[in-house]
């Protein structure tokens, strides 16, 4: 099959054209600007690729309910211009195929879960942090939807007593919630430089380290699952890795007697597809679409 895929983030749509296998023949980049200028240059990118149908992974919130009167549309952002607008009719009114819609931290997992190196396991957490924070969540072979879908970003943490500054989110809605307090923007909220000028601060990286490892301890406590990935710009950052197992370790205490230290080398991993994990994620999407 001839595949359209569409990786719709905040600041970049990453347009591409593949196959079911995953493989992909031809990518493009654009800047996310007003919903009229990017899904009009998105959808003439696909008219002359012949492409059977479209997957995409959006940011977000978005309702994927197909039944709900507003499916397809981004809900609440920040996003000047972008709340209710429908990111699914106007691809399939302007290019006459089928489309599936998921969220970006979904197609994510799927990519990993359908052609990297988590194929064969479930259940599977995929965490970005990044500009934000969100996660996908795969179990018992489907990626988890419900009222509206996982929004883990917006889990509530415990603030750190090793706290430099006594409000550290950067979230407007929540003051200990985990993309306020771990995100990028957090980083420099809290620091005052962004964080690849602070690569040398190891104080930045063991409180980084903290968070991302409650929430690590939260996952594995509530969906147990088989490879918990995290990716994302800042996990691009050396040595972080070890750090947030050994804090999950200590923040797990020996009750799940299995998941000891070394357990966590395995189930505690980085992405394997390269950061093409969210495109070839939204090939698989198109590939359900298409049957």
């Amino acid at each position: 099959m001839r595949l359209g895929a569409i990786e719709a983030g905040g600041t970049k749509f990453v347009l591409g054209v593949g196959d079911e296998f995953g493989h992909i023949f031809e990518r493009k980049r654009i800047e996310t600007r007003t919903p009229e200028v990017t899904l009009g240059e998105t959808i003439e990118f696909f008219k002359d690729k012949e492409v059977e149908a479209i997957g995409i992974g959006t940011f977000g919130p978005v309702r994927l309910d197909v039944h709900a009167f507003d499916y397809g549309h981004i809900l609440r952002t920040p996003k000047p211009g972008w709340a209710g607008v429908d990111i699914v009719r106007p691809f399939t009114d302007g290019l006459g195929v089928p489309v599936k819609l998921d969220t970006d931290v979904n197609a994510s997992c799927l990519g990993e879960v359908t052609y990297g190196s988590s194929k064969g396991l479930d259940p599977v957490v995929y965490l970005t942090v990044g500009t934000g924070v969100g996660a996908g969540i795969f179990v018992n072979g489907a990626l988890v939807h419900g009222d509206l879908h996982p929004e883990v970003g917006h889990m509530i943490l415990p603030v750190s007593p090793d706290e430099p500054v006594d409000s550290p989110s950067c979230c407007p809605r929540h003051d200990n919630c985990l993309e306020g307090l771990a995100c990028g923007v957090s980083v420099e909220h809290r620091w005052g430089r962004k964080g690849e000028e602070l690569y040398e601060n190891k104080a930045v990286w063991e409180l980084e380290a903290h968070y991302l490892s409650v929430f690590c301890a939260n996952m594995i406590c509530v969906i147990s699952p088989k490879r918990l990935i995290l990716g994302g710009g800042i996990m691009e950052v050396e040595g972080l890795f070890p750090m947030i197992r050994d804090n999950t370790d200590r923040l797990l205490n020996g009750y799940l007697g299995d998941v000891d230290r070394k357990r966590l080398e395995t189930l505690i991993t980085g992405t394997s597809l390269r950061g093409d994990e969210g495109l070839m994620g939204a090939l698989k999407l198109a590939a359900e679409a298409g049957h």
